[in-house]
Protein backbone atom coordinates (compact mmCIF):
# COMPACT_ATOMS: atom_id res chain seq x y z
CA UNK A 1 0.00 0.00 0.00
CA UNK A 2 1.57 3.23 -0.94
CA UNK A 3 2.49 5.36 1.94
CA UNK A 4 -0.24 8.25 3.40
CA UNK A 5 1.00 11.36 2.58
CA UNK A 6 1.26 14.16 5.78
CA UNK A 7 -1.68 16.16 5.97
CA UNK A 8 -1.80 19.64 4.86
CA UNK A 9 0.33 21.96 7.50
CA UNK A 10 -3.21 24.10 7.23
CA UNK A 11 -5.24 21.08 9.19
CA UNK A 12 -2.05 19.88 10.93
CA UNK A 13 -1.68 22.94 12.93
CA UNK A 14 -5.21 22.51 14.29
CA UNK A 15 -5.78 18.99 15.03
CA UNK A 16 -5.48 18.11 18.69
CA UNK A 17 -3.77 14.37 17.26
CA UNK A 18 -1.21 15.68 15.00
CA UNK A 19 2.64 17.17 15.89
CA UNK A 20 2.48 20.56 14.54
CA UNK A 21 3.19 21.39 10.82
CA UNK A 22 4.32 17.55 10.02
CA UNK A 23 0.90 16.62 9.88
CA UNK A 24 2.40 12.55 11.60
CA UNK A 25 0.05 11.69 14.74
CA UNK A 26 1.64 12.22 18.04
CA UNK A 27 0.98 8.91 19.83
CA UNK A 28 1.62 10.71 23.08
CA UNK A 29 -1.35 12.92 21.81
CA UNK A 30 -4.04 9.76 21.55
CA UNK A 31 -6.50 9.03 24.09
CA UNK A 32 -5.91 5.24 23.90
CA UNK A 33 -2.62 3.56 24.22
CA UNK A 34 -1.46 2.65 20.39
CA UNK A 35 0.43 -0.30 20.30
CA UNK A 36 0.74 -0.05 16.49
CA UNK A 37 1.37 3.40 13.86
CA UNK A 38 -1.88 4.84 13.36
CA UNK A 39 -3.50 5.18 10.03
CA UNK A 40 -5.37 8.27 9.11
CA UNK A 41 -7.65 7.94 6.35
CA UNK A 42 -10.82 10.65 5.05
CA UNK A 43 -10.64 12.56 7.97
CA UNK A 44 -10.15 9.35 10.59
CA UNK A 45 -7.47 7.83 12.54
CA UNK A 46 -7.79 3.75 12.51
CA UNK A 47 -5.41 2.63 15.82
CA UNK A 48 -4.30 -1.49 17.37
CA UNK A 49 -4.01 -1.66 20.56
CA UNK A 50 -2.24 -3.93 23.31
CA UNK A 51 -5.37 -4.07 25.48
CA UNK A 52 -6.96 -6.06 22.32
CA UNK A 53 -9.31 -3.36 20.74
CA UNK A 54 -9.22 -1.37 17.32
CA UNK A 55 -10.18 2.47 17.53
CA UNK A 56 -11.75 4.99 15.47
CA UNK A 57 -10.88 8.53 16.44
CA UNK A 58 -12.17 11.68 14.41
CA UNK A 59 -8.81 13.47 12.95
CA UNK A 60 -10.46 16.86 14.24
CA UNK A 61 -11.47 16.87 17.63
CA UNK A 62 -9.21 13.61 18.47
CA UNK A 63 -12.24 11.96 20.25
CA UNK A 64 -12.55 8.08 20.19
CA UNK A 65 -15.76 7.31 17.79
CA UNK A 66 -16.06 3.83 18.03
CA UNK A 67 -13.56 0.62 19.56
CA UNK A 68 -13.95 -2.86 18.41
CA UNK A 69 -12.75 -5.59 20.90
CA UNK A 70 -10.55 -8.63 19.61
CA UNK A 71 -9.80 -11.69 21.04
CA UNK A 72 -6.09 -10.82 21.71
CA UNK A 73 -3.67 -7.46 21.39
CA UNK A 74 -3.57 -5.36 17.54
CA UNK A 75 -0.22 -6.36 16.36
CA UNK A 76 -0.25 -4.69 13.08
CA UNK A 77 -0.81 -0.79 12.04
CA UNK A 78 -4.52 -0.69 10.35
CA UNK A 79 -4.44 -1.09 6.73
CA UNK A 80 -7.30 0.98 4.89
CA UNK A 81 -8.05 0.05 0.76
CA UNK A 82 -11.58 0.75 -0.99
CA UNK A 83 -13.09 1.92 2.90
CA UNK A 84 -12.39 -0.72 4.38
CA UNK A 85 -9.87 -1.12 7.29
CA UNK A 86 -7.82 -4.28 8.31
CA UNK A 87 -5.77 -5.49 11.06
CA UNK A 88 -4.15 -8.38 12.82
CA UNK A 89 -3.82 -9.41 16.22
CA UNK A 90 -1.47 -11.38 18.46
CA UNK A 91 -3.41 -14.77 17.95
CA UNK A 92 -2.96 -14.85 14.16
CA UNK A 93 -6.63 -13.05 13.52
CA UNK A 94 -7.17 -10.90 10.55
CA UNK A 95 -10.17 -8.79 10.90
CA UNK A 96 -11.97 -7.08 8.23
CA UNK A 97 -13.90 -3.93 8.95
CA UNK A 98 -16.52 -2.46 6.03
Amino acid sequence: MPEIPPLPSRIARHCPLTSGRSGSVDRRRLPVFASSACTIAGGRVFVGSNDGRVYRLDLASGKKVWEYEAASPVTSSPAVAKGKVVVATADGQVICFG
